[in-house]
């Protein structure tokens, strides 16, 4: 079963902090499962096998991660002209 675990959001993690893959899922918004597909399937944050074979994210991955997932629409860019898309060149 792929459950996903509601809370309420985690802070921001703190540089050279590792959060457990319960842990990311929760910051994430999504489920363990999905997490453990993205990695069996290489996509998703990037993350590390503690010595004790724990899977961890690097909390400033995780944070980065979020970053580039966001995409802007023109209806973004039309209600906030502050608003830059990924990928723009700014003048």
């Amino acid at each position: 079963m792929n459950l996903v675990l509601a809370t309420r959001p985690l802070p921001l993690p703190v540089p050279g902090e590792h959060l457990t893959r319960v842990e990311a899922a929760l910051y994430l918004g999504r489920s363990i499962g999905t997490l453990e597909n993205w990695a069996a399937s290489k996509i998703g944050p990037p993350f590390v096998y503690a010595m004790n074979g724990i899977v961890l994210y690097p909390g400033c991955d995780l944070v980065t991660y979020m970053q580039d997932c966001v995409v802007y629409t023109e209806q973004d860019n039309q209600m906030s002209p502050n608003v830059t898309p990924a990928g723009a060149v700014l003048a």
